[in-house]
Formats: structure tokens, C-alpha cells, sequence
């Protein structure tokens, strides 16, 4: 009898071998790792583990690829493919505690992809973050199943577009009595041919779901209905909305009393389709200036909530700005005016200058300009100077947002009583255009609108000559500035963005040590060193997101420039010639990480 049952078992061995060569074992129990292709079901039993890696696969033609009927405490951890051409994925029929992890594809071509069913499949949890599809049943099909956990960041979706009644979770009820059934969290996507997720038991009053609750962070579609509530007296329905969760397909109520949850963390504008809407609950936790609207089938506000069928319009969307342009605008505008005043100097007439900076990770400038006195020999008052300037600034900011910027200003040289003090105060308006982009939606709005800036400089030297062509300098100098901006707005397709007037101002005080010497040939060298202290003393800008139900939520921007120190190098060259002078000066600033290299070419008239 023993030679029989030894000659039985390697004749069935090899028959296994025969019809499947990499699987060399079969298994009583699922309690295993799979790493491999295998064709064989995989048959489970209480507290199993089965894991498919990522080089694994369970591939059935015939039956069931995993069975775990009526068995408890199974886990199946899936990163490869479980798949099914004829029946279920998985079987969990009256199963009770079973887990099932999917990173990988679970799939079935003509019935479920997970198949719950039948009394006591309680208290199963269903973890997705990879991918589950069906072809002509539904993914997830739940009967009689109470207490189950659906946790889905991945995609669960049916395949085929010719039914209409495929499903991505159905949660059916064909007892005696209503159930409890199941909280679903999504952040991935549902989506079906048919319906998104549906519960009840069409047509039956008795055979409601209860106390389902669906949190969607993520897309809930379907054809027919992205979601279906089909028995009129189930209770307990939450449909809790969060972050950017969408529906797409009409919520289908049947009359119910289903409460939605609007979440503080909600960021997206959009009008949900209800049916049987009239008994709805709105549970407002939205933060803000988030609102909400119910309206009826036209669109048209239905504040008493007693139309049938409307939508659920909710105002969630919020501008993403990263507004640089706001928060470093007093510092640009401060070395905009001071290199209008570095570009005049007692001696020369006319000077033209050029300007490159940085800032890191944030923004890089282009300054020019030219300024000019004009002679004041028909004037009364020969102590004072008249001079134009015109400056052009374009900012590009690595977050895409631009500003534009021409200055038109005159000023003039006042002297005072003091031999080596000067002060010189300047009046302009500016020409601006401004690029705001929303980040998330990549969206570029223009606008272009003027302003009024004013200036004053002043500037002390000290002067200690060391024989007839050399010379030390100390020079106390100190700029304030302040400009004044239109206010204006933007119509994003996420919001509105309204900008205040505001008054940009700062301040900076600082002094250049220098040497000058002459040569033989009347060139003269003077290079320098200097410190500065900058401050804006600017409030913050005010700029505001208005949603579409006219809303608003404060995204004031305070300034970046507070009390940053400039370290300054430079070298000016002189050379007169017969009839005319001429100054070069070259200078590098370091700005607390904002780089400044500035050229200056100045012409004076030596007749």
C-alpha cells in the first residue's frame, strides 16, 4: 500500500511539472511568496500570508486566481499581477479580517476583480495604491458585507465602455434587513462605464446600506452616476470632500438624508450634480473665504434647497502665487534709484550706465539708464544744477513672474552752505508692467498702470590730499526713496487677484573709502570700498484672493529688503582729453546674496 501511495505521489508531481515547469510544488495553503509566473490557484486558509513581488504573477484562464472563501485572518500582499480571464481575481466569499495590499494590477476580464459575498464577509480591509480593473462586472463588488475598509490612492477602474452597468464600488444588500457598510477613503481615481461607487439594493426599501461614508480627496466618475445611493431610506450617508476631490457624473440621492462634509483643506471651485437633493445635509468646515451655493437644475441659487434635482456649487479654489514680485519690489526699486544717483556726479554732464544683478534662486535684473544736467548758464541761481534721467528695469523671476519697469525723472543739485556737502532730491513717474502667474495652473496675467516715485540724496566728503595728484576720500552718503503704485487686478480662472495701492519706501545709509592717483598721461585711478545699510520701510502690500462668490481672503506680502548690509568694490578711471572728459566706473555689490555689477560711462564738456 505505501509503494502505491509513493508511485501516486511523483506521478502527480510530474504532472504538475508537465503542465506548469517553473512552479515545482503544489501547496495545500496560500501561506507562501511568489516570485515567479504561476498558473496554478492559489487556495488559502485561516491567517495566511501570501505575497506576489514585484517579478511575481497568479494568472488563472478557468477559475478563481486567489480563494480565500470563508477563511479569517487572511493578508495577500500583491506588487506583481493578479489576474483572472474568466472568474473573480479574488475570493473572499464570507470571508472575515482578510487585508488586501495591491501595489501591482489586480484584474479580471468577465466577472470581479475583489469579489466579498455572502453573510459574515465582515470587518475586510482593501488597501489600493496600484491598480484594480474589471471588464464586464464591477472592481469591487461587496454583498451582505459589513464594516469594510476601502483605502484607494491608486486607480480602480472598469474596462469596458459597452456596459453600462459595470461598476468601480458596489455594495449590495440582499438580506432581510439593512447593514452597515463601509468607509471608503480615496485620493486616487474610481472611475466606471457605469457608476463610480454605488450601495443599496435598487427598488427594495428594506435592503438599504447604512452609515457609509466616502471621502474623496481624488476622482469619483462614472457614466451613469459618480455616485449612487439607491435605497431612499438608508441613513447615515457622509460624502466627505477634501483637498481637490472631484466628481464627475451626477451624485444620484434618491431622497436620502445624506450629509456632505465640506473640509477646510478643499483648494478647487466646481459645481457637483445632485439628484433627489431635498433632503441633504451641508456639514461647513470650510476655512477662508471658501463658500458654497445650492442651486437648482438651472444654475440658479436654491438657498431653501427645495428644487428635486441641482448641484452642490462650491468656491474652494485658491490662487497659488509665489509673488515675488510683491515681496522684493522696494528692494528693486531702491537700486534702481541708487544707481540714478551713482550716475551723476559734479564734474560730468552726461552719463549712461548699465546694471546686472542676481539674487539666487529668486530673481535676476537688467538696469540702464542715461542722465544729463542741463546748463545753467541762463539761469538766475547758478547754484543750482537742473539734470533729466531715464532709466529702464526688467526683473525675471524664476518662478516665471516678470515686472517691467521706465523711470522718467528730473532732479537738480542743491548746494548748501557746506563746501563739500550736496544734496540733490528727484520727482519722476514710472511706467510699470507686471506679470503675476498662477502656479498651479501655469496662468499669466498682464497689467500695465503708472506711478509716482520721489528721491533725495545726500552725499558728504572728506578730502586729505597727498601731494598735487594724489588723494584719500571719505564719502558719507545717504539715499531715501519712495513710490507709489496703482492699484489693479487679475482675473484668474481660479480667482481673482486684487493688488492695493501701495507705498514702497526705503531707506540706506552708508560711506565709500577711496584713493585716487593721477599718472604722467593725466589718466587717474581711484578704486574704492564700500558699506551701506539698506531698509525698507514699507508696509506690506496688500493683495487680496476674491473667489467667484465675491470673497475675500487676505495674501498680503510683507517686504524682503530689512536691514541688510551692501559690501561695495569699485574702480573709477578718468582721462581728460582737449575738449572733453571722460569717467569710467566699475562696481560690484554683494546685497545679503543679491549680486550687483553696475558699469557707468560719464562725458563732461571741458570748454
Amino acid at each position: 500500500m505505501k509503494k502505491i501511495i509513493f508511485i501516486f505521489y511523483f506521478f502527480f508531481k510530474f504532472l504538475v511539472l508537465f503542465i506548469n515547469p517553473s512552479y515545482s510544488i503544489i501547496s495545500l495553503n496560500c501561506n507562501d511568496t511568489v516570485s515567479e509566473v504561476i498558473t496554478i490557484q492559489q487556495t488559502c486558509q485561516d491567517n495566511d500570508t501570501l505575497t506576489i513581488t514585484n517579478e511575481g504573477s497568479v494568472v488563472l484562464t478557468g477559475s478563481d486566481a486567489i480563494d480565500a472563501d470563508s477563511h479569517t485572518g487572511v493578508t495577500i500582499d500583491n506588487k506583481g499581477t493578479i489576474s483572472a480571464s474568466v472568474n473573480q481575481a479574488i475570493d473572499m466569499q464570507h470571508a472575515v479580517n482578510t487585508t488586501v495590499i495591491n501595489s501591482g494590477t489586480i484584474e479580471a476580464t468577465l466577472r470581479n476583480a475583489i469579489l466579498m459575498d455572502g453573510n459574515e464577509a465582515d470587518n475586510n480591509t482593501i488597501n489600493n495604491s496600484g491598480t484594480l480593473k474589471a471588464g464586464k462586472k464591477q472592481v469591487i463588488l461587496a454583498t451582505n458585507s459589513e464594516n469594510t475598509t476601502i483605502i484607494n490612492s491608486g486607480t480602480i477602474e472598469t474596462t469596458n465602455s459597452s456596459n453600462p452597468n459595470t461598476g468601480g464600488i458596489n455594495y449590495y444588500n440582499t438580506s432581510g434587513s439593512a447593514i452597515d457598510g463601509a468607509t471608503i477613503t480615496n485620493s486616487g481615481t474610481i472611475f466606471a462605464y457605469g457608476t463610480g461607487i454605488r450601495f443599496g439594493t435598487p427598488g427594495i426599501v428594506s435592503k438599504a446600506v447604512n452609515n457609509m461614508t466616502i471621502t474623496n480627496s481624488g476622482t469619483i466618475e462614472g457614466g451613469t452616476a459618480s455616485i449612487a445611493v439607491h435605497n431612499a431610506n438608508a441613513t447615515g450617508t457622509n460624502i466627505i470632500t477634501k483637498d481637490e476631490g472631484t466628481y464627475i457624473g451626477a451624485i444620484t440621492l434618491n431622497g436620502t438624508e445624506t450629509t456632505f462634509t465640506l473640509d477646510c483643506s478643499i483648494s478647487k471651485d466646481q459645481d457637483i450634480e445632485l439628484s433627489d437633493k431635498t433632503n441633504i445635509t451641508i456639514t461647513n468646515n470650510l476655512c477662508g473665504n471658501d463658500t458654497y451655493q445650492i442651486l437648482d437644475a438651472n444654475k440658479n441659487l436654491d438657498s431653501d434647497n427645495s428644487e428635486t434635482n441641482g448641484y452642490l456649487r462650491i468656491y474652494g479654489e485658491e490662487l497659488d502665487l509665489i509673488s515675488n514680485n510683491k515681496k522684493y519690489r522696494s528692494e528693486i526699486f531702491n537700486n534702481n534709484i541708487d544707481h540714478i544717483f551713482k550716475s551723476l556726479s559734479d564734474d560730468e554732464e552726461v552719463s549712461t550706465f548699465y546694471s546686472t544683478s542676481k539674487r539666487d534662486n529668486v530673481y535676476s535684473n537688467l538696469v540702464k539708464g542715461i542722465s544729463g544736467y542741463q546748463s545753467n548758464n541762463d539761469l538766475n541761481n547758478d547754484k543750482t544744477q537742473f539734470f533729466l534721467t531715464y532709466l529702464e528695469q526688467n526683473t525675471n523671476f524664476n518662478s516665471k513672474e516678470k515686472s517691467k519697469s521706465e523711470y522718467f525723472a528730473i532732479g537738480y543739485d542743491l548746494e548748501t552752505k557746506l563746501k563739500n556737502l550736496s544734496i540733490r532730491p528727484l520727482f519722476g513717474v514710472s511706467s510699470n508692467q507686471i506679470d503675476d502667474i498662477e502656479t498651479e495652473s501655469g496662468q499669466l496675467i498682464r497689467n500695465n498702470f503708472l506711478g509716482q516715485f520721489f528721491a533725495i540724496n545726500s552725499e558728504y566728503k572728506f578730502i586729505r590730499e597727498f601731494g598735487s595728484n594724489n588723494q584719500l576720500s571719505l564719502k558719507l552718503k545717504s539715499n531715501y526713496a519712495a513710490q507709489r503704485l496703482g492699484k489693479y487686478r487679475s482675473n484668474f480662472t481660479h480667482g481673482d487677484l486684487f493688488v492695493d495701492n501701495a507705498l514702497d519706501q526705503a531707506i540706506s545709509a552708508g560711506f565709500n573709502l577711496g584713493y585716487s592717483s593721477e599718472t604722467n598721461k593725466g589718466l587717474v585711478l581711484n578704486p574704492y570700498i564700500g558699506l551701506s545699510l539698506n531698509k525698507a520701510l514699507s508696509k506690506d502690500i496688500k493683495f487680496k484672493d476674491i473667489n467667484g462668490a465675491g470673497l475675500e481672503e487676505n495674501l498680503s506680502k510683507s517686504h524682503a529688503m530689512n536691514g541688510h548690509y551692501a559690501k561695495t568694490i569699485g574702480l573709477k578711471l578718468n582721462k581728460k582729453f582737449n575738449r572733453f572728459g571722460i569717467s569710467l566706473n566699475i562696481e560690484h555689490k554683494n546685497q545679503n546674496e543679491l549680486i550687483d555689477n553696475n558699469i557707468n560711462i560719464m562725458v563732461r564738456n571741458n570748454l
